[in-house]
């Protein structure tokens, strides 16, 4: 039950950086924001990404 759970706060964490790319995307396009500003966003959640994706991963037993 708690890994159904940590899973779904996994997703919904997910969903939430991707609205946040979306938006910072369509800011680009609409030029709310420069390249500069979008290409340090998108850094940032790919970071974000990369440490949720850490501490989520169950973590590997050695090789036998």
């Amino acid at each position: 039950m708690d890994d159904l759970v940590r899973g779904a706060d996994r997703q919904q964490q997910l969903r939430h950086i991707k609205a946040q790319l979306a938006a910072s995307t369509l800011d680009l396009y609409e030029g709310r924001k420069t390249a500069a500003e979008h290409r340090a966003e998108v850094a940032h959640l790919l970071q974000q990404i990369r440490a949720l994706k850490r501490t989520t991963e169950p973590e590997r037993s050695a090789p036998a």
